[in-house]
């Protein structure tokens, strides 16, 4: 979910140098707290470079990247004349905006439970992608792990990107009130072409019974430093899909793991429609985007 709170104050600051500090003779378990100003609408990390440089979270252990140029011929039985225009990204994943990262990798046509083949039948073109994936599980460090879109600065992340004329970023985020089960999607982004194309894609795919809107204001992912639209056209999209909504596209919404064993079925291993509807939605949506030439 984005979030355009920014907290750069000398407070801030000094408590970051303080818990460093401290972690390096005190277990990670034990150092990172949830300070009074760690709200909601407030960030722990001005960036994803600061996050980096922190010894608070390790690479490998507390967070990972994961991304992929898919260039021209690189896609086993897939080949394209031109790059692909659009790349996908998941700024929130693993166990920060559960679900992303799996729907992420789909999206962009590629398999959740790996990587390195294609999604389904392999059919379609497969995109760039990038995301940014949370491996903790203590819910104070995942949630200090979660950098605003607008602050997204990870060299692959704005060269992916940055090379791609459309962007769709995928995102979590609860119902409004933080409570309630409506399944819903927000549909933001300075690309209004592709929020339409978005908007038509998903109703006819998912119906009544999920709920779109065209968010403003903090939602409507409106800003241009905003990781979905710092693309070569300046424009992007942006969704930010309901944690009811996630949780009814897989089997077990638990973990990483799970997840990526059980996407696409429902508890009583039944196909989850959600999940087919959003994914099938969304890369029509992109290659109406790309043929359009917007």
């Amino acid at each position: 979910m984005t979030n355009n709170a920014a907290m750069r104050s000398t407070t801030r600051r000094s408590l970051l140098t303080g818990m460093a500090a401290a972690a390096v003779a005190v277990p990670l378990a034990t150092t990172v707290t949830t300070p009074a100003w760690a709200a909601a609408d407030t960030e722990f990390f001005a960036s994803n470079t600061e996050l980096y440089a922190s010894p608070l979270f390790k690479e490998g252990t507390d967070w990972a990247r994961r991304y992929r140029r898919t260039g021209l011929d690189t896609v086993p039985g897939h080949s394209r004349a031109t790059p692909p225009l659009t790349s996908v990204v998941a700024p929130h994943g693993g166990n920060l905006e559960d679900g992303t990262s799996e729907l992420c990798l789909a999206i962009a046509g590629y398999a959740p439970e790996d990587p390195m083949t294609r999604y389904g039948s392999g059919g379609g073109p497969a995109y760039d992608y990038w995301m940014f994936d949370v491996l903790a599980t203590d819910s104070r460090a995942v949630q200090q792990m979660h950098v605003t879109s607008t602050h997204c600065d990870d060299p692959a992340a704005l060269a992916i990107v940055g090379g791609s004329r459309h962007a769709v970023s995928v995102h979590g985020c609860k119902n409004p009130g933080g409570s309630g089960t409506q399944k819903l999607v927000q549909i933001g982004g300075r690309d209004k072409d592709a929020k339409k194309y978005l908007y038509d894609a998903l109703r006819a795919r998912l119906g009544t019974s999920v709920t779109l809107t065209l968010p403003t204001g903090g939602l409507d992912g409106d800003e241009p430093l905003n990781i979905c639209n710092r693309t070569y056209s300046g424009a992007g999209a942006q969704l930010e899909i309901s944690t009811e909504l996630r949780r009814a596209m897989f089997g077990d919404f638990s973990s990483p793991a799970t997840r990526a064993a059980t996407y696409g079925r429902s508890a009583d291993g039944k196909a989850a429609p959600y999940w087919n509807g959003f994914v099938t939605a969304v890369r029509e949506a992109i290659a109406q985007i790309e043929q359009s030439g917007g």
